[in-house]
């Protein structure tokens, strides 16, 4: 009935005042524990009142000595990161000075140097990168508050018309933003043959397990376009040169590319980047010339690749080098582990393409006492197996699957745990790319 909805509704309504009165305590005023009361609540005479704990501020940087004569006046007080930008347009468009702004920048270690002492970043230039008569002013600076090795970075351009500045372009804006940390400025000159100067930086990171060097270029695609990134790649463990073409043009080489020392021996990769008419486009993506003792092991992966992908001839090619081998340095193990592993996989590779004979001559490598009684995981056994079953009947899918067996040698946790047992050219290969070489990659028939 409506009538009786009304009541119950009342009472409640009364019931939901009355608990936020004063209630009766059985604990006296000077027992009672503080609570985090309700400020609706009016504690009686005595009862101890409740201070609801702050948060600390977070303390300023100190205020570095040569703060206090800086011409900048504003930059005499600490600016966090986030609001030096701002805090640099208002500066110059009060009139202030691009070389006290230098100044009061490396001040306060936005313009420094990275330790160990030889990454220098952050600067401020003048140079007119419209062609337009009138310099704009670029600011490179780091988070002096980081504690980051290379501090997180900001790079801006400052375009002045007449009095007054505004920013025209920054970082931030990018995908890389300030992972491109400790900015450091190469020349300010023409990149990209339209007459103006272009803006290009380096910017560093450091995580765990790399160490990424960042390019970037900010330029303008035409005289009307507004400033962009011409370019913006970066390479891990990377290092950088810039040859500059006959038609005024830059190319940008990065050389580098190992991601972890989890992931097996380094190989660089070197990867140029040249204009196109509208940006910095990849012109070519190839292996660096190779420059430790890993170079024979790369010899025997880009073998395998070829025989992978069906080149047998490149692939025999690879695996007759790494057979000739002379053992340099008397005992070798790696280097004779390797002839055995090419001698192997020449028997393979021989036996796709159909000639038996050059395979035949191989064979007494892996039928021998020697080869019967070779560690398990090792090329001499895996080539023992091989023969063992092929000598049966000729059958090479049967004989691989005779090799790898159930794969169990292969299992990535297997490999990790056991690498320094296992014989030295085995354990390099699989360590080499261990996150995708699968047994059939060893054996790849059947």
């Amino acid at each position: 009935m409506p009538g009786r909805g009304l009541s119950v509704l009342l009472v409640l309504l009364a019931v939901a005042a009355g608990a936020c009165g004063p209630q009766p305590s059985s604990s006296s005023p000077s027992e009672r524990t503080p609570l985090a009361i309700p400020s609706v609540f009016t504690p009686p005479p005595g009862a101890p009142t409740y201070v609801p704990p702050t948060a600390a501020p977070t303390p300023l940087a100190a205020a570095p000595a040569c703060a206090a004569t800086l011409d900048a006046v504003p930059f005499r007080t600490h600016i966090p990161f986030e609001r030096k930008a701002l805090a640099a347009l208002d500066y110059l468009n009060a009139g202030g000075r691009p070389d006290a702004l230098r100044a009061a920048l490396t001040c306060w270690g936005n313009i420094g140097n990275a330790p160990p002492g030889d990454f220098p970043y952050g600067a401020v230039e003048e140079v007119d990168l419209t062609a337009d008569g009138t310099p704009e002013l670029v600011v490179a600076m780091g988070d002096s508050d980081s504690k980051q090795r290379f501090p997180p970075g900001r790079v801006l351009i400052f375009e002045r018309s007449g009095p007054t500045h505004a920013i025209r372009f920054d970082s931030d804006t990018l995908k890389l933003g300030r992972f491109a940390g400790a900015p450091a400025l190469l020349p300010l000159i023409d990149r990209n043959g339209d007459g103006a100067a272009d803006l290009a930086y380096t910017g560093r990171y450091l995580g765990a397990n790399t160490g990424s060097l960042e390019v970037v270029v900010v330029g303008r695609s035409g005289p009307a376009a507004p400033f962009d990134a011409l370019l913006e790649t970066g390479m891990n463990f990377g290092r950088l040169t810039i040859d500059q073409r006959p038609d005024g043009t830059s190319s940008f080489v990065l050389t580098g590319g190992p991601i972890s020392g989890n992931y097996g021996p380094p190989r660089d990769r070197r990867v140029t980047y040249a204009w196109d008419g509208q940006k910095f486009a990849k012109e070519s993506d190839v292996p660096a010339e190779p420059r430790d003792q890993w170079d024979d092991l790369w010899v025997a992966y880009d073998a395998d690749e070829a025989a992978k992908a069906g080149r047998y001839d490149e692939a025999i090619e690879g695996y007759r080098y790494l057979e000739g081998r002379a053992i340099a340095s008397g005992a070798n193990a790696r280097a004779a582990d390797l002839r055995t592993y090419a001698r192997f996989r020449l028997i393979l590779a021989y036996l796709a393409t159909g000639d038996r004979a050059p395979a035949n001559a191989l064979a007494p490598t892996f039928t021998s006492t020697a080869a019967q009684q070779a560690t398990p995981g090792s090329a001499l056994a895996f080539g023992a197996a091989f023969m063992a079953s092929y000598q049966v009947d000729g059958n090479v899918a049967k004989a691989c699957a005779a090799t790898i067996g159930d794969g169990a040698i292969f299992d990535r946790q297997t490999v990790m745990a056991n690498r320094s047992s296992w014989p030295e050219d085995f354990r390099a290969l699989v360590v080499l790319s261990y996150f995708n070489y699968k047994p059939k990659d060893f054996c790849p028939f059947g």
